[in-house]
């Protein structure tokens, strides 16, 4: 089963490739330009696994946007936060974000982990930090499923909401969570997706060569099923953000 599942979704990669490849970059109901845009994760390689499109978006040359990473922790729920935070710069530098403009945090009250409800208030301070360091004007995070259901997904949602009340100049977006069913069926996923109003935005990447190999850079984190969600994951190849 699982070989025949890794061969359907090499075919579909491979039909992708050639649909889109000719294209210069993506789709989008709104685009996204002369912007300071700060991408908000809960954890390294959550900018590969599901903001690929949108990162590839942002960094278009042409669109002249300054993008940033802020990272809320360094993902050290198995003792190498050390390592992986050194990945996630590698990572985003195949996705044409400066190093100089990523920060990660590493507190103790925000430790990767499933059972860990993240304190917003913490949060909160570092993404004033950012945005005293930084002319920020749009902030892009999880929405308030968390995509994976990820309760430090979550919490940054909220953190992020909370923080953006009181910021009436910056836009929020958030990263639209799927069912199980459209999580998992590839690109596929564009054909399902609903007419969006006006303040949506829907991101296809033109190809996932980029996310392969920003993925490829979270070397930890490469285990066997992580191959899996990046064939058959939608998140891969399109983001929806409201």
């Amino acid at each position: 089963v699982i070989i025949y599942c890794v061969v359907v979704a090499i075919i579909s990669f491979v039909v992708w490739h050639i649909l889109y490849s000719t294209h210069h970059i993506h789709h989008s109901s709104t685009s996204i330009q002369q912007k300071h845009v700060l991408f908000v994760i809960a954890h390294p390689d959550d900018e590969s696994m599901f903001f690929t499109p949108t990162i590839a978006h942002v960094t278009y040359p042409l669109f002249g946007n300054h993008v940033y990473v802020l990272c809320l922790s360094t993902g050290n729920f198995a003792g190498i936060g050390a390592i992986r935070k050194k990945e996630l710069f590698s990572s985003c530098r195949i996705l044409n974000i400066k190093e100089e403009n990523v920060r990660v945090v590493d507190d103790k009250r925000l430790q990767d982990g499933m059972r860990n409800i993240w304190d917003t208030s913490i949060i909160q301070t570092y993404l004033s930090q950012i945005t005293a360091e930084f002319p920020i004007d749009v902030i892009i995070t999880f929405d308030e499923h968390g995509v994976s259901s990820h309760p430090n997904h979550i919490s940054t949602f909220f953190a992020v909401r909370d923080y953006l009340k009181r910021k009436p100049s910056m836009l929020g977006l958030k990263l639209e969570t799927t069912n199980i069913i459209r999580k998992y069926i590839s690109f596929f996923d564009i054909y399902l997706a609903p007419n969006l109003p006006s303040s949506s935005h829907l991101f296809i990447t033109p190809s996932v060569s980029k996310c392969w190999k920003s993925m490829q850079q979270h070397k930890t984190q490469l285990v066997w099923f992580r191959y899996l969600f990046i064939l058959f994951s939608r998140y891969a190849f399109v983001n929806t953000l409201s």
